[in-house]
């Protein structure tokens, strides 16, 4: 993968990717390549080999379930979706001025699906607790970019997502009833993107305090009326809930602005909306296609609990034993150098430091559920809800899946909790057989950033039980912010030069400072036996600076401008930054290669939180 023309003190992301970039061509369908999407890709041949087998009268319940829902992935029409619209008068991108304005209710948007109404909702997420009575709502994830400087029909993403709804609406005949439905497309796509500005309102300032607020369920309904809450949660919950259930709010100003977007927004142009991400709801394949590996993805996406268990039994039981033995002494080791990083920190006062300390300890780190998978009665319980799919209908049997929601008994999710993914048994990211370096380097990034998360501007608003519950002191937050800012500025001074656009440092603060504080804890977990790790024959580089290399080489990215475009302003910015950024922090790095202070990878000022 190696560029070896370039000097790793100058651009170590070129040095360690620059093999990778130039021959690996991405399609539109795979608008990126790296490690995780090579290891995706992987897995879903190896599932399709199993998911493509005949059904037997042997298979358990759940491995039915999954064969026939591949199986009748190839069988899709768009009939059952456009009848399902009908309770709530249709879309009126297909029925023009045949639609009836009467027939919508905002407040109450409800779907016939398999002889069932189905109640939806397109701008808020909820997250039920249920041992802790309390319900998180946060914004609806938008699919267009919406920084200022990418809105308009003009620029490429959005482009291609209004060329998406075109596609749709012509394969459904929009044009019998609607000669004008383009109209309609546009003024739906102008209210996305508004609706995406208002929900990166907070997010794009470089304050890194996070924006909740608590309220009860009745002031919530008082306060906010454009939307049913309380039957809406009671719908979500199977049974009725109090007015005195606790609500917070995830990105408080995005509910401000999405009451006054509300009503300044006509009808026509909200039922568009809503019933367009109706269809992408259910559509999480694609109508349009008749490509596998997007069935893969979708039986995969809609029966997870299924899968996993099919994948993992897939494996030899004692290589899973003593990998997941392997991985989970590696993550015990990270959180140990973790906890010192915290008793280092001298900006976090007594009081605190004793509340993350806790918050810590009592974290446990999960292989991807091995035990629950390989449990076939418990999985088989999982899905006693589930009815066998009608194999002539896909919409129908994605519908009867997206029904189904987890309950208080199937509480086989945990809350302080890292949940490493079974997927890395069977790539280049763990092997038993692997030096030391590969394996902390890829598997071992993962766990360090994800520790980190638990204590970055998001997850320190969390205490130990998972509670939304600030334990940090006024004078802890006050100089976890200033350190913050530090990152914030740095990242946002990085430009893509393709596109003349700098990164959002505030957006990504907390992937940031999970990239940075997850690799300096796993450093210091490898460094305690970087020793062990012998040079391979034809490498010239010592154990510590293989290290940084499998660093690199986890985040080496072929992607297509406009999924580039679109990295500017997420949350997650593009990985050549997440390399030179972290790295160039890190003196740790800078000794490994000898990089003179003042060069590109090794700069004067360093800014650290943990």
């Amino acid at each position: 993968m190696r560029n070896l023309s370039v000097e790793p003190c100058d651009d170590f992301y070129e040095f360690a990717c620059g093999g990778f970039l130039n021959p690996t061509e991405p399609t539109r369908n795979s608008i990126e390549i790296d490690s995780f999407t090579e290891l995706s890709i992987k897995f879903e041949k190896k599932l399709e080999k199993i998911l493509e087998q005949s059904v037997t009268i042997n298979d358990f319940k759940y491995l039915k379930l999954a064969k026939t829902l591949y199986k009748i992935c190839a069988n899709k029409d768009f009939g059952m979706f456009i009848n399902s619209m009908e309770p709530s008068g249709g879309w009126p991108v297909l029925k023009g001025s045949q639609w009836n304005e009467s027939a919508f209710d905002f407040k109450n948007t409800t779907f016939t699906v398999d002889n069932t109404t189905k109640w939806e909702n397109y701008f808020f997420k909820f997250d039920l607790v249920v041992d802790y009575p309390s319900v998180t709502v946060e914004p609806y994830p938008s699919e267009l970019n919406a920084d200022p400087s990418f809105q308009g029909l003009s620029k490429t993403m959005v482009d291609n997502y209004y060329n998406d709804m075109v596609e749709y609406a012509q394969a459904m005949n929009a044009s019998v009833n609607n000669p004008y439905y383009e109209d309609d497309l546009r003024s739906l796509i102008n209210f996305e993107s508004q609706l995406g500005s208002a929900r990166l309102a907070i997010d794009r300032t470089s304050d890194p305090t996070f924006d909740s607020v608590e309220m009860t369920l009745y002031e919530l309904e008082n306060n906010y009326p454009f939307f049913n809450w309380e039957e809406y949660i009671t719908y979500l919950y199977g049974y009725p809930v109090d007015s005195s259930t606790t609500i917070i709010i995830k990105n408080f100003s995005y509910m401000k602005n999405l009451q006054d977007l509300l009503n300044s927004t006509g009808i026509r142009i909200l039922a568009n909306y809503v019933m367009w991400k109706h269809l992408r709801n259910y559509d999480k394949l694609s109508l349009l296609s008749t490509n596998n590996n997007q069935c893969v993805e979708f039986v995969s996406s809609q029966l997870p609990i299924a899968v996993g268990a099919i994948y993992v039994q897939s494996y030899d039981r004692s290589r899973i034993m003593n990998a997941d033995d392997s991985i989970l002494k590696m993550a015990s080791n990270i959180k140990e150098k973790f906890l010192g990083m915290i008793k280092e920190a001298n900006w976090i006062d007594p009081e605190t430091e004793k509340e993350i300390v806790k918050k810590l300890k009592l974290s446990k780190n999960i292989i991807g559920y091995i035990n629950e998978f390989t449990n076939n009665s418990k999985i088989n319980e999982f899905h006693d809800d589930f009815e066998l799919f009608d194999e002539n209908n896909f919409f129908d049997s994605a519908a009867r899946i997206a029904m189904k929601k987890l309950t208080p008994d199937d509480n086989i999710w945990y809350g302080n909790a890292r949940i490493i993914s079974y997927k890395f048994f069977e790539s280049e990211f763990f092997n038993l057989e692997q030096p030391n370096y590969i394996n902390y380097g890829s598997v071992g990034i993962s766990i360090g950033h994800e520790i980190t998360h638990g204590f970055d501007n998001d997850g320190k608003k969390y205490d130990a039980e998972s509670h939304l519950n600030d334990t940090w002191t006024p004078t802890s937050t006050n100089n976890f912010n200033n350190k913050s800012k530090c990152f914030i500025e740095q990242y946002s001074n990085y430009t893509v030069k393709e596109y003349g656009l700098n990164l959002d440092g505030g957006i990504s603060q907390g992937e940031i400072i999970a990239d940075h504080g997850g690799i300096r804890a796993v450093y210091r977990a490898y460094n305690e036996l970087s020793d062990t790790d012998k040079r391979l024959p034809g490498l010239f580089y010592t154990s510590k600076q293989m290290f940084w290399i499998s660093y690199a080489n986890t985040w080496c990215q072929k992607t297509t401008p406009e999924q580039l475009e679109s990295e500017v302003a997420d949350e997650h910015p593009p990985n050549k930054f997440r390399v030179i950024g972290t790295l160039s922090n890190m003196p740790e790095f800078a000794k490994d290669f000898k990089c003179s202070s003042g060069s590109n990878m090794n700069p004067v000022n360093k800014c650290s939180v943990w």
